[in-house]
């Protein structure tokens, strides 16, 4: 019996191994030992620099390298090895092989040239390719260094090569070339979907002159890159700059917010529109504007759009030193009534993002609420807490409640 019982533990302890193998293995041994083993073994060095404190070098390490499609790809390839930068052994390699982000993985062949280097995590359907692209010397970083080298490289092949170096975070020489680029195309091609990627790039900023080429070609640039990649891109760009405003944070781009709105209303988006006149009533302190429209909107907008709107009130505070115009608490009271009022009419509708959403709007509009609506809120609570499902929201949305409801038990003692 005691055999057969060793038997089965033996058997489950060689059946864990083998499911903690499926995914990537990743070797305990220095680099130079991957490049004997990786001759050895005619195969590649899959290097990856990761940190301790890099979110996606985390997500990539517990829930990317383990699955089994990852070991099945790269196991067969790859004598794949990971070293945590912060460590003074390894700050000797970052020096070496410029690692300036992470995570970023190196593909270096047996003799230790460098094949292909790529900052940024992501999923199999993002690594993969981009370790294929590290394979192939058309488009892995080596190859292009090397037709670089030899001159004549065209404008086509010149804007991968920039490409491979700002996905390398080889910053200066990514400018070097991008600035190389820009020089060699005339305007008729700068208009093509081919080099769309030269206005998607950092080194367009809102100032630059290739930004101001851009907004003056945009009709141009629409027709031959499709207006909807175009406009994707715009809204999104533009709007992270607006929200910025909108919320009273510090801005750091150079583009005065004159220039900015300027160029937004050249881009006929009404989302961004939207954003512009919101983003002008926080940098004007034009509070009752933003209280009315507001009002007007918190019939008819989600709780998600509450908690922006909200945002923005609050902005009016934050963007100027807390320094406000003299109706700012009325503004602000009638605002936190009003999502008071719209919480109650959606009753046992509200999930638990719609509470928190809701919650974070009212601490931008009051700091403290009357009394009454915090019995209002109790009540509201108490009703719909114990039929929503348990996720990641509900536990703040508890918290914040039995906070409410202290100050209502403070006050009927």
């Amino acid at each position: 019996m005691k055999r057969i019982l060793l038997l089965f533990v033996v058997g489950l302890l060689f059946r864990g191994i083998s499911v903690a193998q499926e995914g990537v293995v990743f070797r305990d041994i220095s680099l130079e030992e991957a490049l004997k083993q990786a001759k050895t073994e005619n195969k590649w060095v899959f290097m990856d620099c990761y940190t301790p404190w890099c979110g996606p070098c985390y997500k990539m390490m517990k829930e990317v390298f383990p699955k089994k499609e990852a070991g099945d790809y790269f196991n067969p390839r790859f004598v794949c090895v990971k070293y945590d930068m912060t460590k003074d052994e390894n700050i000797g390699l970052a020096k070496r092989f410029r690692v300036g982000a992470y995570p970023t993985f190196i593909l270096i062949r047996p003799d230790g040239t460098v094949l292909h280097k790529r900052a940024g995590g992501g999923d199999l359907d993002f690594l993969i390719p981009c370790v294929e692209e590290g394979l192939n010397d058309l488009t892995n970083l080596w190859g292009l260094e090397q037709e670089y080298a030899r001159g004549g490289m065209g404008n086509v092949r010149l804007m991968a090569y920039q490409a491979a170096l700002a996905d390398a975070v080889d910053s200066d020489k990514a400018a070097e070339i991008y600035r190389e680029l820009w020089g060699r195309l005339s305007d008729k091609e700068r208009v093509q979907k081919e080099f769309w990627r030269l206005y998607t790039d950092n080194y367009c900023t809102f100032n630059s002159p290739m930004c101001a080429f851009m907004l003056s070609h945009l009709d141009e640039i629409r027709a031959n890159t499709g207006r909807e990649e175009v406009d994707r891109f715009l809204s999104v760009r533009y709007g992270k700059i607006l929200e910025k405003w909108i919320k009273g944070l510090e801005i750091r781009d150079s583009i005065s917010f004159g220039d900015l709105c300027a160029q937004v209303k050249g881009l006929h988006l009404p989302q961004l529109d939207e954003m512009r006149v919101l983003a002008g009533w926080v940098v004007e302190q034009e509070v009752q504007a933003l209280t009315d429209w507001i009002a007007g909107k918190m019939p008819e907008v989600n709780s998600q759009a509450v908690r922006f709107y909200a945002d923005a009130f609050q902005g009016i505070s934050w963007g100027h030193d807390f320094e406000v115009p003299d109706n700012y608490d009325a503004c602000g009271n009638r605002l936190a009534g009003l999502t008071v009022d719209k919480m109650e009419r959606q009753g046992t509708k509200l999930t638990s993002k719609d509470l928190e959403n809701y919650f974070g709007a009212l601490s931008c509009f009051r700091r403290e609420l009357p009394v009454e609506w915090c019995r209002r809120l109790v009540a509201l609570g108490d009703k719909i807490l114990p039929v929503l499902p348990d996720d990641e929201q509900l536990s703040g949305v508890k918290r914040t409640l039995d906070g409410i409801r202290r100050v209502v038990e403070q006050e009927n003692k």
